[in-house]
């Protein structure tokens, strides 16, 4: 037979087996509406989860929604039966309970109320303990006299607590009985009819062909099962299923004798010569197919033409040595240049490559050759070489393409250029280029660095020369108007205090360049003891009080959080520091605020503390917060800023912080407020040290008559200052213009009570002076008085032989305060 007739047979067994597929498809067809009952059960199932939570949140949501008020809070602690009858009364008609009960926090019943059905239900005390033990919301089941209830509570908290965050007043308790009416209710809703035992036995069973029978089990917060509840209604689809089941067997064994029928002719007609055809091709030999030769008909076509094939493939195994010799000779000239070569035709596909590193290979030779570009590459970089390749002219280059892509995990640039071999073949040069790239990008960054640095510098000269000229303008201006005989009294007063305040904000600033200096070259000592954080964040917030008053801001409200009770609070850190960071803080807060509120604290996580500084200011928008940290920085940072300030306080906060051993950031919305948190080390077991008590002199008395002081100071003003500052206390002044001088008065036996050294003067300074007194009068107060304001100072002065340390300028009730320590 023909092998013509033979595909004829087999066509005629393919038609036969699609009139059995088509069969089969109708039986798939009803089992799939089988599959959809089942489907419809789950949905089901899901409509009665739903209903169910629908059913509870009814009764849920007006418990949550009473017991976070005010007015319960204040019921709890008021008892007030006629409140409680108006309001809680009110919500059990409204709501459909069948119980609503007010329990103080031990889980005494305060007040309750009944519907006619459920007078008398009782909760008792360790029930109530129970159920919120761990929940401050609760929802479970419980029996009381044979009745199952559906019980529902919350803790009592402020209004403001919807989170219930904050302590528990009491608790608000409802209960619904599940009651002929509700079960109704249930049924209609649903669609299903519903059956309720104590045990599953209980329920009537039935057939999952015959209905859809759902069990849902109801239990009480303990996971104790106390009913169960069957859902159920006929099926739909029983006769259907039933007609499946009639056809089963047949179209099973009706496929099963065609797929045999199949498989015997098809072995016998096509596999045996196909197996010939395959071993001969795969042991390169001929014999196998010798008998197929002499054939008519297709397979013996096939046997012939790999017999010709065979004799051409001897040719080319001939002529393909020749040609790789000679390629052989070529490639030994590409090894000489590091780019890599690619040939391509125009639709994309990799013909052949060089690649003198194969490492580079974003893939294996056999991984791409042969396959698209489409394969390989990202789209993006596809679609710029498909449209290169299709554009090209012969003989012609094209405009380099650069590209990034990632070889054995890391990124490389390339830039690739083409050029057309003939017609059909393009040639793609590849060179590594991220050498270049990572040179231009340096290059580029250099130049935007310095053009960064240029803009910052002129913008914190220009920043500088505006935070001190103007101060020095209000100090100069009003110093010169006091000059004025005609002025009164008030505004020589008024005059003075805008002096006072000009040079307080000059110093602030000077102190804040000083910090930064101490911070970049890490001279910043940390002082640490132990104190109480609690006292401290009182003072700052009475600080706060008079700087927000001396603002004229009275519409902020400052509000102090603590989390640890005063004898809790004792902090091992630099004290002077964390005050000058919140105050830092408190004092931007107050700066950008103009009404709402500010609200400052703590709270312990951990092993450290959170502290936070919150306002309803101005805010920060988002591409700022990021160099707000950044010394000389500040949001706005044009000529016509609304806020001043030098940009130092949050990059001193910051540098203090980190030298704490904490860390600091920042959220904010614009026009809604700013948040900013840092954390400290914090040691929950610190105990409390004693901290001796303060000698205060007896009296209040300033008067130091009789009292000899030397005021050792080269600059005449500054002696006349302190003279001034002292006349009305009546000591005996005397002045020496410099160490030496200080040293012979001394030597010369003269009585002297009290020595005021400037450090830095001619002749012989402060240090040598002090050391060479000492010698002479060791028991003698020495107070040193310097410009300089590093620690390294103090020390120093404290080595010389120091009693003291005040620096200039000179705060008048700071001088007194000393020379009460050593003289009265």
């Amino acid at each position: 037979m023909k092998t013509q007739k033979k595909i004829s047979v087999l066509l005629v067994s393919v038609v036969m087996i699609l009139v059995i597929i088509f069969t089969i498809y109708q039986y798939i067809r009803s089992r799939e509406t089988m599959l959809y009952q089942k489907s419809l059960l789950q949905s089901d199932k899901l409509v009665i989860e739903k209903v169910l939570e629908f059913k509870c949140q009814g009764f849920l949501k007006p418990t949550k929604d009473n017991s976070a008020w005010d007015g319960m809070v204040d019921f709890t602690k008021t008892k007030d039966s006629v409140w409680a009858k108006e309001n809680l009364d009110a919500v059990l008609i409204t709501f459909d309970m069948s119980f609503l009960g007010a329990y103080d926090v031990e889980g005494n019943l305060i007040y309750a109320a009944y519907d006619s059905v459920s007078d008398g239900l009782f909760l008792e005390k360790r029930q109530i303990a129970g159920f919120f033990f761990h929940d401050k919301v609760i929802h479970t089941f419980m029996l009381f006299q044979g009745h199952l209830y559906e019980i529902f509570g919350a803790a009592i908290v402020p209004t403001s607590d919807i989170f219930y965050h904050t302590s528990a007043q009491g608790y608000l308790v409802a209960a619904k009985q599940w009651n002929d009416h509700y079960i109704s209710e249930l049924e209609k809703t649903t669609g299903f009819k519903i059956l309720m035992a104590e045990d599953e036995n209980g329920l009537k069973q039935m057939t999952e062909r015959d209905s859809e029978n759902i069990i849902h089990p109801v239990t009480n917060q303990q996971g104790k099962v106390l009913r169960y509840i069957q859902f159920s209604r006929n099926s739909m689809f029983t006769n259907e299923l039933k007609k499946l089941d009639s056809v089963k067997l047949p179209a099973t064994i009706l496929i099963l004798i065609c797929f045999l029928l199949f498989f015997f002719f098809t072995s016998r007609w096509l596999n045996k010569p196909l197996k010939m055809i395959t071993k001969s091709l795969a042991n390169d030999d001929l014999k196998p197919i010798s008998f197929l030769l002499e054939q008519k008909g297709e397979f013996g076509d096939i046997s012939r033409l790999i017999k010709q094939f065979h004799l051409q493939k001897n040719d080319l195994l001939i002529e393909n040595r020749e040609k790789k010799e000679a390629t052989e000779k070529y490639r030994a000239l590409l090894r000489a240049q590091p780019d890599m070569m690619f040939i391509l035709d125009r639709s994309g596909n990799f013909l052949d490559y060089y690649a003198a590193d194969i490492k580079m290979l974003l893939k294996a030779p056999e991984g791409f050759l042969g396959q698209n570009l489409s394969g390989i590459f990202s789209p993006d970089l596809v679609q710029k070489l498909m449209k290169s390749l299709k554009d090209i002219e012969y003989g012609k280059t094209i405009k380099p393409i650069e590209y990034e892509m990632e070889v054995n995990h890391v990124v490389y640039s390339f830039e690739a250029r083409l050029t057309a071999i003939d017609q059909e073949r393009i040639l793609a040069i590849v060179r590594d280029i991220t050498e270049r790239r990572v040179i231009e990008a340096k290059l580029i960054s250099a130049l935007e660095k310095a053009r960064e640095s240029d803009r910052l510098k002129s913008a914190f000269l220009a920043n500088m020369s505006h935070e001190i000229r103007t101060p020095m303008n209000g100090i100069l201006g009003f110093s010169e108007l006091l000059n004025d005989e005609t002025l009164s009294a008030e505004d020589r007063q008024k005059y003075t205090g805008i002096i006072n305040s000009s040079g307080r904000q000059l110093l602030a600033l000077i102190n804040d360049i000083l910090d930064i200096s101490k911070l970049d070259y890490n001279q910043m000592a940390i002082d640490a003891h132990q104190f109480s954080l609690n006292r401290l964040l009182d003072s700052i917030l009475i600080s706060s009080e008079k700087e927000k008053s001396r603002l004229g801001k009275k519409h902020i409200g400052l509000e102090l959080v603590k989390n640890l009770e005063d004898a809790q609070s004792y902090l091992e850190t630099d004290e002077l520091k964390l005050m000058q960071i919140l105050q830092n803080l408190i004092g931007n807060a107050l700066k950008y605020t103009t009404k709402g509120f500010i609200k400052f604290g703590y709270t312990v996580k951990e092993n450290h503390l959170l502290f936070f500084v919150e306002d309803s200011g101005k805010g920060i928008s988002g591409e700022k917060l990021e160099i707000i940290f950044e010394r000389f920085r500040q949001e706005e940072e044009s000529n016509s800023r609304t806020y001043g300030g030098a940009g130092l306080g949050l990059a001193i906060s910051k540098g203090l912080i980190n030298l704490l051993g904490g860390s600091i950031w920042v959220k904010s919305e614009v026009k809604k407020g700013s948040t900013f948190f840092f954390t400290l080390p914090f040691n929950q077991q610190l105990e409390p040290v004693p901290v001796n008590p303060v000698f205060i002199p007896a009296g209040n008395s300033n008067d130091f008559t009789g009292k000899i002081i030397l005021i050792a100071e080269d600059i005449l003003e500054n002696f006349e200052l302190m003279e001034a500052m002292l006349i009305r206390l009546h000591p005996t002044l005397i002045h020496a213009e410099n160490g030496l001088k200080a040293l012979e008065i001394v030597a010369s036996g003269k009585s002297i009570d009290l020595i005021i050294m400037d450090i830095r003067m001619p002749v012989m300074d402060g240090y040598e002076a002090t050391r060479e007194i000492r010698k002479l009068k060791p028991d003698i107060p020495i107070i040193a008085l310097t410009a300089h304001a590093f620690e390294e100072d103090k020390i120093r002065c404290t080595d010389a032989g120091c009693n003291d340390f005040i620096s200039k300028p000179i705060n008048k009730e700071k001088l007194i305060r000393i020379l009460r320590k050593f003289l009265l």
